[in-house]
């Protein structure tokens, strides 16, 4: 990879690091602790008692903190191949990319039992945010690549 390739990679990683960060915390925030989710459970399921809307909000916020904290390791092992201008960092970053999107495609259009979606329309949103990111990244990182082979005689 070029060194500016490789510059601006790295920083583009850094920046779906971060929009991750922030896109893992959204849903957390509010008082209390997911509260637009719990709001969106309510108007599904206005049955639902109180302990059964936490206990949906908290199965949500366990599912959305442990793909985000996968999703910065990706980040982070991607960047950390960058800088080390490994080939293999075209291929992690692109495997990741397309992991993430199709996660983040399906927390936004999934349906529950009520036939509404799973997850607040904001929060499936914040959520495709990273992978806007990541194609972002993962076009800079095979910009300037050859694939052996296939390069002009």
């Amino acid at each position: 990879m070029r060194t500016t390739t490789t510059r601006t990679a790295s920083v583009l990683l850094g920046v779906g690091l971060a929009t991750t960060i922030v896109a893992t915390m959204i849903p957390f925030l509010g008082n209390p602790a997911g509260s637009a989710i719990a709001e969106h459970v309510r108007d599904g399921y206005p049955a639902y008692s109180a302990q059964a809307v936490a206990s949906a909000v908290d199965a949500y916020l366990i599912g959305l903190g442990v793909i985000g904290a996968l999703g910065a390791v990706a980040w982070i092992v991607a960047l950390a191949l960058t800088r080390s201008h490994r080939t293999a960092a075209r291929w992690v970053a692109t495997a990741a990319f397309l992991v993430g999107t199709a996660l983040a495609v399906f927390d936004l259009v999934v349906r529950d039992t009520s036939g509404d979606t799973g997850l607040p329309l904001s929060v499936g949103l914040v959520g495709l945010l990273p992978s806007v990111v990541g194609m972002i990244a993962v076009l800079a990182l095979w910009k300037h690549s050859t694939v052996r082979g296939l390069e002009a005689r």
